[in-house]
């Protein structure tokens, strides 16, 4: 079971995806974490140390919210139908559970789950933006398990992002963007069909509007939905027009301009910890991390080779004798 979530906003399938599960701690966790994005009400980690449990959302939760599953697990779960469905879950097995729908979900063993919860009627919102659709018919399957290799590809790069970071809180809006398109696309009540992609690039005065934004809001959180707004089109068309301009995603982009300006100010000796916020980063780990990968060793490194360039010029060639 496998896919990649491409950086125009779709989905596909591609290479074999696995999870490497952590050992449980010696007690229940359930971690909470922002996912850095303008769709997501947060991820949730679930750890359970017990033998077995239950889990009983009679009265529903108010938000949409997806379950994948992370490590394997014997289950018993009630669907909304009244029936009861028995197996098991081996890992990247998903389920989704709308608002509002009551699910009882019963468990033998020790389990570990990753949850991502939208904002109340942000689907339905996002449903009317991309293809007119009226919210109020938009309504997810519920569905207790099910296999969706796209949808967990992209959802285990959401976790990744939420627990380790390094993409930016404009990938975690882009990777959440995708999901919900995707669970709109193929398991809503009413499926919404996303509008056909643009055929051209963002024209000039677009992409320098875009541009000139996120150099001007590069020290700030940037989402999707407000980048898009500051030139007149919706996250998906944006996205896509984008790459087509630039050859790669914004969220790529504004990534390179945060690292050009980190270079400048590694010059200046600023402490790590103040240049990694000046430069837009959450703080000085994510630096290192992000400036690590990109141009191959630590910030700190980087400034001292640089040091050393500087105070050793290079000498001019020295011609051999004419004898």
């Amino acid at each position: 079971m496998s896919g990649e979530l491409h950086s125009d906003g779709i989905l596909r399938v591609q290479a074999e995806a696995s999870v490497q599960t952590e050992e449980l701690s010696p007690a229940s966790i359930h971690a909470t974490r922002s996912a850095g994005s303008a769709l997501l009400l947060k991820y949730f980690e679930r750890r359970e140390l017990s033998e077995g449990g239950e889990l009983d959302l009679d009265g529903g939760l108010t938000e949409d919210s997806l379950h994948i599953q992370l490590n394997p697990l014997e289950w018993r779960a009630l669907a909304v139908e009244g029936r009861w469905v028995e197996g098991g879950l081996p890992p990247l097995l998903m389920g989704i559970h709308p608002a509002e729908a009551p699910l009882k979900f019963h468990w033998r063993g020790r389990t570990q789950s990753g949850h991502v919860h939208f904002h109340p009627g942000v689907l339905g919102r996002l449903a009317e933006q991309v293809s007119g659709t009226d919210p109020a018919r938009v309504r997810l399957h519920q569905i207790a398990c099910f296999e969706d290799a796209p949808l967990a590809a992209g959802l285990m790069a959401l976790r990744r992002e939420t627990l380790e970071g390094g993409g930016g809180e404009l990938y975690a809006d882009t990777l959440a963007h995708a999901l919900a398109l995707h669970l709109l696309e193929n398991h809503a009540t009413l499926p919404v069909k996303s509008p056909r992609p643009i055929r051209g690039r963002l024209d000039l005065r677009r992409l320098r509007i875009a541009i000139d934004y996120l150099q001007t809001h590069l020290s700030e959180p940037v989402p999707l939905s407000a980048l898009a707004e500051a030139v007149g089109l919706s996250p998906f068309h944006f996205a896509r027009g984008f790459k087509k301009a630039t050859g790669r995603p914004p969220h790529s982009y504004l990534t390179e301009l945060r690292l050009e300006r980190a270079r400048e100010l590694l010059a200046t000796g600023m402490p790590l910890s103040e240049l990694a916020l000046c430069c837009g980063f959450g703080d000085q780990s994510h630096l290192t991390r992000v400036f690590s990968r990109e141009v191959g060793m630590p910030p700190g490194r980087f400034r001292r080779s640089q040091g050393k360039r500087s105070s050793n010029p290079p000498q001019a060639p020295v011609r051999p004798s004419e004898e």
